[in-house]
């Protein structure tokens, strides 16, 4: 493990972390959440193999894995900030061959759960979009190029679970969008820490139609 990945950017922040003992602490999962900044990759890694259970923690963005740079943090700006959705569908769908870090801008911190691979769709994202546009169907007054953006968790099995819209288009299309990604049933590649299958979160953006529109 070069560089670190993690399952998924989480939207928590320094303000919003209880500090106990001299650690930070999460309401929301009630995990701890270790400060990675000041440490150095050795002392990352020694770190996570010490430890026996997942790992949250805070990183710079200058720790982490290319990959995770651009799936996870432009999936997770995509989904909070309008202006650059189209950022995160060219790199979901084109699995990021045309581009480059510096296409994205990360903030300074960054919080999330440790991997040693993230979650992928079985046979890559690429065939996932083509098997999610045969059963995506846009209804009647739904432009090209409307997003919904879907939030699920990817089992040790593989498996999508715990599916919901985080950021929706309107009824008509989250309702098409939340039946294409069940009725599909997509299969994954968990993510892994240790060697070992976890259970992760993806957030992925629904396009309808032709997304230039």
């Amino acid at each position: 493990m070069k560089k670190i990945s993690l399952a998924f950017r989480c939207s928590e922040n320094r303000d919003s972390l209880q500090m106990k003992n001299g650690t930070y602490a999460c309401h929301k999962c009630a995990h701890q959440v270790l400060d990675f900044t000041q440490k150095s990759q050795d002392e990352v890694h020694e770190k996570i193999n010490q430890s026996v259970g997942r790992i949250c923690g805070i990183f710079k963005g200058s720790q982490l894995s290319q990959q995770f740079l651009r799936y996870g943090t432009a999936s997770f700006i995509a989904a909070t900030v309008p202006v650059l959705e189209s950022c995160h569908e060219e790199i979901i769908r084109q699995e990021v061959t045309n581009t480059t870090i510096a296409d994205i801008d990360y903030p300074d911190e960054i919080f999330g759960m440790v991997v040693e691979q993230p979650a992928e769709p079985q046979r890559g994202y690429r065939r996932f979009y083509e098997v999610l546009s045969r059963k995506l169907r846009r209804p009647e007054g739904v432009p090209d190029g409307a997003r919904v953006y879907i939030q699920f968790d990817v089992d040790v099995k593989g498996r999508m679970i715990n599916i919901q819209i985080v950021k929706g288009f309107n009824k008509l299309a989250d309702k098409a969008a939340l039946r294409a990604i069940k009725v599909i049933n997509y299969r994954f590649t968990p993510a892994t820490l240790r060697g070992k299958p976890l259970e992760t979160r993806l957030m992925m953006p629904v396009v309808f139609g032709d997304p230039e529109h």
